[in-house]
């Protein structure tokens, strides 16, 4: 989009075989967008020297790093970051749980799953969900959906 929020100036796909999220993105001054996400896919577009040109986890999620050229014709980088296990920017993470919480605590969601609620935020693994959660709030998320804890 323009400055004012009333032209697209372009339009691109970025992605693999399975999923991606763009988690972040800036500009520089001279226009190139700089992208943060996570993929599960093993093919994302890489650009030669690359730090990482295939993900090193298995079957989690790995961060990815790119940038985009002023007109969006062209990667100038593109690279895996991160390690064996599920990677995440950490103001990320406590973004997504804070969203989970919220809605645990939201009586228009009491009817839904804690798992749809989870899922709706990007956790796909239950298990790694509630261990984090517990880690943050100090409850799993069903104990903190019926006593909530300041």
């Amino acid at each position: 989009m323009n400055s004012t929020g009333t032209a697209l100036i372009y339009s691109t796909y970025f992605g693999g075989s399975n999923r991606e999220s763009g988690n972040d993105i800036a500009l520089d001054s001279a226009g190139n967008a700089y992208v943060t996400g996570l993929t599960d896919s093993p093919n994302i577009p890489t650009t030669p020297g690359a730090f990482r040109s295939t993900p090193v986890g298995s079957d989690e999620f790995d961060v990815f790093a790119m940038k985009l050229n002023a007109t969006g014709t062209a990667l100038v980088y593109s690279t895996y970051l991160g390690g064996l296990d599920y990677d995440e920017g950490p103001v990320y993470q406590m973004q997504r749980l804070e969203r989970c919480r919220r809605d645990l605590l939201d009586p228009a969601h009491a009817a839904r799953h804690i798992s749809d609620i989870a899922f709706a935020w990007g956790f796909n693994d239950l298990a790694h969900f509630s261990r984090i959660f517990k880690q943050r709030f100090g409850a799993s998320p069903r104990e903190w959906r019926e006593h909530p804890t300041p």
